[in-house]
């Protein structure tokens, strides 16, 4: 034991400086490879959550310490920017719709008050006296033309509406649907002038056969048209305004029609008076056809979404 002790000062402050060296170096390596290890196991805990695979953690643990701080991967697909994103309809703005959701929208309006108009009139017309170009009918006899016309809205709808579709498109179907209406609109009136009443019946249910499948062409294409030219976060906005316009619409309509058929009564030089409400109906129906014919052909189908553009770039 005496041997190990240094002889002198100057051999004890060399074991000294020797021991507090060794002492440095260890710990400069277990700080090192206690670094490592929490690497690897942060590797391991982005394996364990899906994100990294098997391979990229491998890949990890093999490259030296230099080379795991890789190149930023690539942004994923459903981080996609919305503004870069091609929505499928020209001039579609930040909110989603454009000019032609608004053109079909008030189109949408605009029917609702043809249509609400010309069933309103129609029970009048028949009610009112042949002495003054009506039809004299009771109100059994009205009813049972108003339930030939469910019956035919039923078939129409379930048989001939989706081949009509799949021939013209929504809006093609608006055009030809308001110039059919418009003629249409323009039978009823004409059953006054028929002395038989097998003939006169024939022409009331021809008559409404026609204005009720008409009307459904153009209520079920004019609503596709509406909610194909707006993206799917504005429809619910879109189709609440026009709702909303419709509804004005089916206030006011009424109101107008009363008073041109009223106003046609007291045409005591004109025999054919009766036609002049139909006449006003047939116009605005004609005008409807100026509008709708506003609309392009993109409008026969949706708008692509974010959603689609992900999926078409395999996201």
């Amino acid at each position: 034991d005496e041997a190990l002790l240094p002889v002198n000062e100057a051999e004890l402050t060399a074991v000294t400086v020797e021991t507090l060296g060794d002492a440095s170096s260890k710990t400069q390596g277990l700080g090192t490879s206690s670094n490592d290890d929490e690497k690897e196991r942060d590797d391991g805990d982005d394996a364990e959550l899906g994100l990294l695979s098997p391979a990229a953690v491998s890949s990890t643990e093999d490259a030296p310490p230099s080379a795991r701080n890789g190149p930023d991967p690539p942004e994923s697909p459903r981080a996609v920017d919305r503004r870069r994103v091609s929505w499928g309809r020209a001039g579609v703005g930040e909110d989603g719709w454009n000019r032609h959701t608004v053109t079909a929208t008030v189109a949408y309006a605009f029917l609702a008050a043809i249509a609400i108009g010309y069933d309103e009139i129609f029970p009048v017309f028949a009610k009112t006296s042949r002495s003054l170009g009506g039809l004299g009918l009771s109100a059994q006899s009205i009813g049972g033309i108003l339930v030939f016309g469910g019956f035919t809205l039923v078939s129409f709808q379930l048989l001939v509406f989706p081949a009509l579709m799949r021939v013209f498109g929504v809006t093609a179907g608006l055009r030809k649907g308001s110039i059919a209406f418009a003629a249409a609109c323009l039978i009823a009136p004409c059953a006054s002038l028929i002395d038989d009443e097998t003939a006169r019946w024939a022409v009331l249910l021809a008559s409404q056969a026609l204005k009720i499948t008409t009307l459904a062409m153009l209520f079920s294409c004019v609503i596709i048209a509406v909610n194909n030219s707006c993206e799917n976060r504005a429809k619910a906005r879109v189709n609440g305004v026009g709702t909303s316009l419709a509804a004005f619409g089916r206030v006011v309509s009424p109101v107008v029609h009363g008073v041109v058929f009223s106003w046609s009564l007291r045409l005591d030089g004109w025999r054919e008076r009766q036609f002049v409400v139909f006449i006003f109906v047939s116009a605005c129906s004609l005008a409807l056809y100026a509008l709708v014919s506003l609309l392009p052909k993109e409008l026969d189908a949706p708008p692509r979404e974010v959603e689609d553009e992900v999926a078409a770039n395999g996201g």
